[in-house]
C-alpha cells in the first residue's frame, strides 16, 4: 500500500504553525475511500504546486497533527470539525467532500447480529476521531449506550489483529481495513448508510489560513472537485484500488459507499444562509452532547465560511 504514513508528533515536529510563505498549503488527510481521488490528483501533480497532501494512518493522527499546527487544513468529518471547535480552536468548515453511505461499519462477530447483540461485548473504535461518533450514533438507535458495550481504544489498522487473536468481538472500521475483518469472518452488524447522512467529510480551514491564503483555498477546492470526475473510468479506479492495496472490485464496493459532493451540493448546503448545513450540524451536536463526546457546546454559525472555487 502506497501510503505515507505520518503520525501526529513526527508531523509536529517536521512542521511548524500555520503556513506564512506563498510555497505551499499543508492538506492532511487518513486512507479514507473517499480521499482517494485527492490522492491520485496528488500523485499527478493535480493540486498544483502550492499545496502539499499529507497523508496519515488514521482520523486520530489528522485531527492531532491539526491541533499541533502541523497542517493549514484537513479533510475531516463534521462531527470532528465540531469537536476541534469545542476545545477551542478556531476552525471553518469551507467546503463539503462527500457523505458516507455505507462505507463507515460496525463489524461483529458472527452470531452476533444486530447492534443490540454488543451488549456486554468488546468492540474496538477509533475512540478519539469519528469512530466514537458512529459508534454512539448506531448504540444510541438500537437503545443502548456506551456505557453497555466494553470499548476497546484501536486504531483501525490495529483492529484485525486483535480480532484475530479473539481480543475484541466487534469494531467500527471502514476501508481500507474493513476487508482483512471480514476475511476473518466479521459480518456487518451496522453501516454509516443508517445514519441519515449524517457522516460527511469536510475541508476544515483554521481561521488564520483562511485570512492570509484565501486565493490558495480556492485553488484547491476547485482541484478537489475536479480530481472526483478521475474515478469515473475503469483504468483509474484500478489505479486507486493498487494504491489502497486491494483488487478492483473490492476498492469498488467500498468506494460506493461514499457519495462525492460537488460543485452544486456545496451551493445547496450552504444556500440560504447554509441552512441545510446547519440543520445537519445541529444533529450532529445535539447527538454529541448526549453522547458526551464534546464538553462545551458550539456555535455553528460561526463554523461555517464557504471557499467557492
Amino acid at each position: 500500500m502506497k501510503w505515507t504514513w505520518i503520525h501526529a508528533l513526527a508531523a509536529a515536529l517536521l512542521f511548524a504553525g500555520c503556513s506564512q510563505t506563498e510555497t505551499e498549503l499543508r492538506v492532511g488527510a487518513s486512507p479514507w475511500p473517499g480521499n482517494a481521488p485527492f490522492f491520485l490528483a496528488a500523485d499527478d501533480g493535480r493540486l498544483g504546486n502550492q499545496v502539499r497532501l499529507v497523508e496519515f494512518a488514521s482520523e486520530t493522527a489528522t485531527l492531532q497533527a491539526f491541533r499541533n499546527r502541523a497542517l493549514d487544513v484537513a479533510i475531516l468529518t463534521l462531527d470532528e470539525a465540531v469537536l476541534l471547535a469545542s476545545e477551542g480552536h478556531a476552525v471553518r468548515i469551507a467546503a463539503l467532500t462527500d457523505i458516507s453511505v455505507g462505507a463507515g461499519q460496525i463489524l461483529a462477530r458472527p452470531p452476533l447480529g444486530g447492534v443490540k447483540a454488543l451488549r456486554g461485548r468488546r468492540v474496538a473504535v477509533e475512540s478519539t476521531g469519528v469512530g466514537a461518533f458512529i459508534l454512539a450514533h448506531a448504540l444510541r438507535q438500537s437503545g443502548l449506550t456506551v456505557a453497555d458495550v466494553e470499548i476497546v481504544t484501536l486504531l483501525p489498522h490495529e483492529q484485525a489483529g486483535e480480532y484475530e487473536a479473539g481480543r475484541i468481538d466487534a469494531a467500527v472500521t471502514h476501508e481500507p481495513y474493513a476487508g482483512r475483518l471480514r476475511a476473518s469472518g466479521a459480518q456487518i452488524a451496522f453501516s454509516t448508510g443508517q445514519m441519515d447522512n449524517d457522516l460527511i467529510r469536510a475541508v476544515v480551514v483554521r481561521d488564520t489560513c483562511l485570512q492570509d491564503h484565501p486565493g490558495r483555498l480556492r485553488k484547491l477546492v476547485q482541484a478537489l472537485y475536479a480530481s472526483r470526475t478521475a474515478l469515473a473510468d475503469e483504468a483509474t479506479m484500478a489505479r486507486a484500488a493498487r494504491r489502497y492495496g486491494q483488487a478492483p472490485a473490492q476498492f469498488g464496493a467500498a468506494y460506493a459507499g461514499v457519495r462525492p459532493l460537488g460543485e452544486a451540493d456545496n451551493a445547496a448546503y450552504f444556500a440560504g444562509g447554509a441552512r441545510k448545513l446547519l440543520d445537519v450540524l445541529a444533529h450532529i451536536h445535539e447527538e454529541m452532547q448526549i453522547a458526551h463526546l464534546i464538553d462545551a457546546p458550539v456555535e455553528l454559525a460561526q463554523l461555517l465560511t464557504r471557499v467557492a472555487p
